[in-house]
């Protein structure tokens, strides 16, 4: 690892040089040379992107839960709190899976 590898790490609470994982070592990888630096005294960190496209496989790799086939994870803080989601639908009209067991609110 280079020094400025090195110097990336230092002030940062979780680190992912190069990083290419997936959800088990028999299948292919999911995401690919990724770099990531979360900042120490970063009170809150969001990721945003589009359906499908590895929020996920990348959170759970920062927690050690999917294969990392090359690069490296550092993570200096072991106080992490991920919320997965998991999508499911109701056979219902789409309002109702929209408010669940709340009254329709017509103003709302």
């Amino acid at each position: 690892m280079s020094d400025r590898t090195l110097s990336q790490h230092e002030g940062n609470t979780v680190v992912v040089h190069s990083g290419i994982f997936s959800w088990s070592a028999f299948q292919p990888p999911i995401l690919n040379e990724i770099h990531i630096y979360i900042p120490e005294h970063a009170l809150l960190t969001i990721m945003i992107s589009s359906f499908g496209c590895g929020k996920s496989t990348l959170l759970r790799g920062f927690l050690g839960e999917t294969s990392l086939f090359e690069g490296m994870v550092t993570v200096r803080q072991r106080d992490i709190a991920f919320c997965d989601q998991t999508p499911w639908i109701i056979i219902a009209p789409v309002q109702e899976n929209g408010i669940g067991h709340s009254a329709f609110d017509s103003a709302w």
